[in-house]
C-alpha cells in the first residue's frame, strides 16, 4: 500500500468529502418543515399581542413545544420611564386595612436581591403587566389565605401600582441611585372581593394540613 502524499493547505482544499446531495423527498420534507417553522415562530409572535392572546395561543401552544419556540423575550426592553413598586391593601370586616409590600430589590443588599431574584420577576415583571392579569386572583387569594382572622376575615384585595418617572438626563446635575423621586404617584389597578370559598378552601388546607402533622384520620 503506498502512503498518502502530503497535501498542502490549498491542494487539500481541494480534496474535500463531497456530501451526497437530498434526493427529491428529502428535499420536500425539509422544505415543509422550514416554511412551517416560520410559520409557527410568527404565529408565536403576534399571540402575545392585545387581543390575540385568548384564541390564538391554544392553537400554537401545542406546535410552539414541538419546535421548542415556547419561550419570551424580555431582555431587551426599551428605555424605562418610571420606577415603581407594589402594593397590596387588605380591607377587613370591621374595616381595618393592612398594607402588604412586595419585595422591593433596590432596599436590599446584593445578597438578599440575588435570592429573591426571582420574586422580583413575578411581581414586578408579570404581576401589574398584561402577561400577569390571569395571575392576579390567585395571588390575592394567597395573601387572604396568609392574613386571615376566623375574627376578622379580609373583606378585599387591591393592588396599588406606586410609581415615579425617571429624570431626565442631564450631565450637569446627575441623580445618584440614592435620590431618585419617591414613589408618590399611585394607580389601583385590580380589585378582589374575598368569596365564602376562598376562605372555605383555606379553611379545608388547615385542616388536611392538621391531620397531616398530628397523624387525625
Amino acid at each position: 500500500m503506498s502512503a498518502r502524499p502530503i497535501l498542502s493547505v490549498p491542494e487539500a482544499q481541494q480534496h474535500a468529502v463531497v456530501k451526497k446531495r437530498f434526493g427529491r423527498a428529502e428535499q420536500i420534507i425539509f422544505s415543509v418543515l422550514f416554511v412551517v417553522f416560520f410559520i409557527v415562530a410568527n404565529a408565536i409572535a403576534l399571540s402575545h399581542l392585545p387581543g390575540n392572546e385568548e384564541w390564538l395561543i391554544p392553537i400554537v401552544r401545542r406546535y410552539a413545544g414541538f419546535f421548542g419556540l415556547e419561550q419570551n423575550w424580555t431582555m431587551f426592553s426599551g428605555l424605562r420611564k418610571a420606577n415603581f413598586h407594589m402594593l397590596a391593601v387588605m380591607t377587613f370586616e370591621d374595616g381595618t386595612e393592612k398594607l402588604y409590600e412586595y419585595p422591593r430589590m433596590n432596599l436590599m443588599d446584593q445578597f438578599e436581591h440575588f435570592r429573591l431574584e426571582k420574586r422580583r420577576t413575578l411581581f414586578y415583571e408579570y404581576l401589574p403587566g398584561r402577561w400577569g392579569r390571569k395571575y392576579r386572583p390567585a395571588m390575592a387569594r394567597h395573601l387572604i389565605w396568609c392574613h386571615d382572622d376566623p375574627r376578622n376575615h379580609p373583606e378585599m384585595i387591591t393592588y396599588v401600582y406606586n410609581f415615579a418617572d425617571v429624570p431626565k438626563p442631564d450631565p450637569q446635575n446627575w441623580v445618584s441611585v440614592d435620590k431618585l423621586p419617591w414613589h408618590k404617584d399611585k394607580t389601583p389597578y385590580f380589585v378582589y372581593r374575598v368569596r365564602k370559598r376562598d376562605l372555605e378552601a383555606y379553611m379545608e388546607k388547615r385542616h388536611h394540613q392538621f391531620d397531616a402533622e398530628y397523624g387525625v384520620r
